[in-house]
């Protein structure tokens, strides 16, 4: 045989070849499915005392579908809301839902907080976690407010339901799906079947399940990647020294120590209240979450969040008449709120050293966040266990 057919012999792609190097491959993954068992003990250990966040964005990291699939407890509460309860700019223990977990574990250690935040999220976001509900029951659900949020402006389409959420819709009562179709937050037959595919791949893949914690950036968020490429460069020294809120201080620094020698926020920081009047799509996506978990029997308290004012004041970002029509828009809100029977947490006056922006927190800030909402929170649980969960009307 001359030596172009030898070589050609030996280094063909064969079946049996194909086979060992697959045979090969799988047996790697399954090493290292093992070897990553205790590393998703900890994850779902640490993610019912608030300490994971949802490392990959708007895919719920595993310890919050964990808990939402098994059911955290009698004394487990489901925090859900979007950058600042997410903790955007700080470590996870340093984060509001971490925080108030350790308080209330001080006065009960059966309580623990579970962080179900999603950044960039919108007020229908939560309708997963209160069909996942359905099943398995928790304490109570903190749903976090950000006024200016509710307040009537032009608005985009809402972002579809990723796949994860997707599978936890699936969970729904009868009576959950029907309000979810009546409103058009149902997702279509082909959304359902990439989400079971999926679902059974999460199931038996121990990596899959974990590919969010594990990456090697926490802070990423795949559909605000340019976050994450201009924080890293910033931290790097190629940026100039401007700050942009939680996406390039780097160095957590309170506002007024951040934004000095003539550096200002930018235009993203702005809160807008254009005119005195509620968002009805906002409105109707909260009290959908509401009534949908009440139908769980999982009982809901609202929280909102401490705006920093001065900071829009200091840029000129917003004019006092906006600030004022802000404040009517608030009390639209409280007052719709109180009309259907839910607790409202009222947001603290927090220090200038409290945030890093207009709205997102310092460690101190959290801190200083939690130490008043463990309070309120501890009576809400002890107010309601054992109580009937109202229900609330949906518009």
């Amino acid at each position: 045989m001359s030596p172009a057919g030898r070589y050609a012999s030996t280094s063909a792609w064969t079946w049996g070849r194909l086979l060992r190097i697959g045979v090969v491959a799988f047996g790697l993954l399954a090493l290292l499915d093992v070897a990553l068992l205790g590393e998703e003990q900890r994850i779902v250990r640490d993610g019912r005392a608030g300490l994971v966040r949802n490392a990959d964005g708007r895919n719920m990291m595993e310890a919050c579908l964990r808990t939402l699939h098994e059911g955290g407890g009698p004394g487990t509460v489901v925090m859900v809301g979007a950058s600042v309860t997410f903790g955007a700019n700080l470590d996870p223990i340093e984060a509001l839902p971490a925080q108030l977990s350790a308080r209330l574990a001080e006065r009960d250690p059966s309580y623990s907080v579970v962080n179900c935040a999603v950044p960039g999220g919108n007020s229908r976001s939560p309708l997963p976690v209160t069909t996942a509900f359905s099943r398995n029951p928790d304490a109570l659900l903190l749903i976090e407010v950000m006024v200016p949020v509710f307040a009537a402006r032009d608005t985009g389409p809402l972002p579809p339901w990723s796949e994860q959420e997707v599978a936890l819709l699936e969970l729904a009562s009868p009576v959950q799906r029907a309000w979810l179709e009546q409103g058009g937050h149902w997702p279509s037959l082909r959304d359902r079947i990439e989400a079971q595919l999926t679902e059974r791949v999460r199931a038996y893949w121990r990596l899959y399940r974990l590919r969010g914690p594990l990456w090697i950036d926490e802070e990423l968020m795949p559909n605000q990647l340019v976050w994450t490429l201009r924080r890293e460069v910033a931290t790097a020294g190629f940026l100039p020294k401007r700050f942009h809120g939680q996406t390039t201080n780097v160095g957590r620094l309170p506002w007024r120590e951040a934004y000095t020698g003539g550096q200002r926020p930018a235009g993203s920081q702005r809160i807008h209240a254009p005119v005195v009047a509620l968002s009805q799509r906002d409105l109707s996506g909260l009290l959908l979450v509401a009534r949908s978990s009440a139908e769980a029997g999982v009982p809901v308290a609202l929280y909102e969040i401490p705006l920093n004012l001065p900071f829009q004041r200091e840029f000129g970002l917003m004019s006092d008449e906006e600030i004022a029509r802000l404040a009517r828009v608030r009390a639209m809100l409280r007052e719709r709120i109180a009309r259907e029977g839910l607790p409202w947490i009222d947001a603290p006056v927090l220090p200038d050293e409290a945030f890093l922006d207009r709205a997102h927190l310092t460690p101190q800030g959290s801190r200083a966040f939690a130490a008043r909402l463990a309070p309120a929170v501890e009576e809400i649980l002890a107010r309601t266990r054992g109580a009937a969960v109202p229900h609330a009307a949906v518009p």
